[in-house]
Parts: C-alpha cells; sequence; structure tokens
C-alpha cells in the first residue's frame, strides 16, 4: 500500500511530525525547513549576505578537498542533521572527513558544521545548537557572525565545547583539517 505524499510549506509552521514523516516530505522553496521537538520550524530562504559568506567557506573547503585526496569524504551544503529522534536541524554547511553511508545524511553524524547566523536567529546558532551539537558527538561547530564580525570556533572538551574567536586578519584553521586554511578577510561580510 502505497503512502500518499506529504507536501510542506509555510502554512505548515508549528505543525507535529514524526522523524519519518519529515524524511519523506516534499517541502516546499524557496523556504528552508528545520524540525524542533517534533514541531515544524519554517525559515525564510537566506537573503544575498547570507549565502556570500556560505558561498567563501564552500569554495575553501571544495579547493582544499580537491588538493588533499581522502581528507574529506562529503561537504554537505545544508547539511540535514538529527540531533534527536524529534529534532532535524539544517546546517549551512555540514562536513564529513569518513564514512559516509546509511540511508538518509541524517543517519549520520558530521565532524564540522558551519553556521552563519541569521538575523533575529543569534540564540539559536550560540546557544541551541551549541548544546545540541555537542550532545550529538560533532567535533567542531563554527558559528560566523556578519552582523558581529566574528567568527566563534567551538572545538570539543571533556566537558563541553573551547571556544575561541577570530577577527579580520586573522585565520581560521582547524585540526580535523590538517593545512587548511580560512582567511577571514575571504568571508566578505
Amino acid at each position: 500500500m502505497s503512502k500518499m505524499q506529504l507536501n510542506l510549506g509555510l502554512n505548515d509552521q508549528g505543525r507535529l511530525l514524526a522523524d519519518e514523516e519529515f524524511a519523506r516530505a516534499e517541502c516546499d522553496a524557496p523556504f528552508r525547513y528545520e524540525r524542533v521537538e517534533e514541531r515544524l520550524i519554517v525559515m525564510e530562504p537566506s537573503d544575498l549576505p547570507h549565502t556570500q559568506v556560505v558561498s567563501a567557506i564552500l569554495e575553501t573547503l571544495y579547493l582544499y578537498k580537491h588538493g588533499h585526496s581522502g581528507a574529506i569524504e562529503l561537504i554537505a551544503p545544508e547539511g540535514w542533521i538529527r540531533t534527536s529522534a524529534q529534532t532535524d536541524r539544517i546546517g549551512d554547511i555540514a562536513v564529513y572527513l569518513a564514512d559516509v553511508s546509511g540511508e538518509h545524511i541524517c543517519d549520520m553524524v558530521p565532524d564540522l558544521v558551519f553556521e552563519v547566523v541569521s538575523k533575529g536567529r543569534e540564540e539559536r546558532d550560540y546557544v541551541v545548537k551549541r548544546d545540541e551539537y555537542f550532545a550529538h558527538g560533532i567535533w567542531e561547530y563554527v558559528i560566523v557572525d556578519p552582523f558581529r564580525k566574528v567568527v566563534t570556533v567551538l572545538s570539543r572538551g571533556a566537558r563541553g565545547y573551547l571556544a575561541r574567536e577570530l577577527r579580520d586578519g586573522e585565520v581560521y584553521t582547524s585540526e580535523q583539517l590538517p593545512g587548511f586554511e580560512l582567511p577571514i578577510a575571504d568571508l566578505a561580510w
């Protein structure tokens, strides 16, 4: 017996959804969707400045991947991250260093996640996702804040993430990606 296709859109904000319903649903563009505590969150599409910052990071990651064979298995723009049975996040960029397998990308845990802060969503990126990503086992979480013009690098420690902030003139590097360099000035904010 075939199941009817579930189509989600702006009017479904707050709708209760099980994880498999969310996984199989068709979602109306240009909106982006997350599921938090089993409720659908419908988000506006990214604006041009947000997209430009994400693009600059992606370009640097793709160049690194091309020049360092085997260092990165997968770079997922708008990576689907299931942080619990009740919550599905969409990270701006999820990076998987190895072992890419499973039916859905949400079945895997990324090694690094990059989030570009959106206006009005600072608490979600700085607090809520930080806690969820640490509990989920993500080794490094990079918060790029074009409003404060700062990059906060959260690296996994014994009891939580260890933070360091980078500003213009500095370079982001990661122990997870030996030889990777992203000059903060290249983010073009």
